[in-house]
């Protein structure tokens, strides 16, 4: 099993003093089975990296470039935090139609390329 199963899977505890002192893990929501020692388990949850939060240094996703046909971590819809996206639209000039002179230089076409960027809502 690799980490990011373990990772979707991880289950929030708590730790609570036993009558003999003794701390004990119990499952935050006991709906939720025990965890096992292979189990990954935290005490706190994530922060929100969708929205901005200075204070802990996160920037959050607003203005972030994404990628529209990736369903990774870098697509639009995961990284968008399901807020959505726009598209936009540039153009660069690049070089084209190069040819080589005998001897020795190389001549070029300077042409413009449509390019679409989709950025975070």
């Amino acid at each position: 099993m690799i980490i990011k199963d373990k990772f979707d899977g991880a289950s929030e505890v708590t730790i609570e003093e036993e009558e003999d002192d003794q701390p004990r893990i119990v499952m935050k929501n006991s709906q939720f089975k025990r965890h096992t020692n292979a189990d990954l388990i935290y005490m706190s949850p994530s922060p929100d990296f969708c929205d901005a939060d200075p204070a802990r240094g996160i920037f959050g996703t607003k203005g972030r470039e994404c990628n529209v046909t990736s369903q990774g971590v870098d697509g639009c819809q995961l990284l968008c935090c399901n807020r959505g996206f726009e598209r936009r639209v540039f153009f660069e000039v690049d070089q084209c139609n190069c040819k080589f002179h005998y001897c020795c230089r190389v001549e070029c076409e300077p042409c413009e390329r449509r390019i679409e960027r989709h950025f975070c809502l």
